[in-house]
């Protein structure tokens, strides 16, 4: 019980200590100017692409039915 009380106690000092110190995610390099429209920086635009399918569709997928006397009939690959 002192153990799982001592890792509860270390692991809330460790996350308070990381909120202390500065933040120092992606800082730039002394003398290096950030600007926002940089030349080399482009907007990507996603196209939205239509899917023409020809002819039947088939996946496999498990599909259980009955046949003629009560039987199971397990298909597996289905078309449309």
């Amino acid at each position: 019980m002192k153990t799982l009380t001592f890792g509860f106690a270390a692991a809330l000092a460790l996350g308070l200590a990381s909120f202390t110190g500065p933040a120092s995610a992606m800082t730039p390099a002394p003398g290096v100017v950030v600007s926002h429209g940089a030349p080399g920086v482009t907007a990507v635009r996603y196209v939205k692409r239509t899917v023409v399918r020809r002819g039947p569709h088939c996946v496999m997928r498990k599909v259980v039915q009955r046949g003629p006397h009560g039987r199971r009939v397990v298909r597996t690959r289905v078309c449309h």
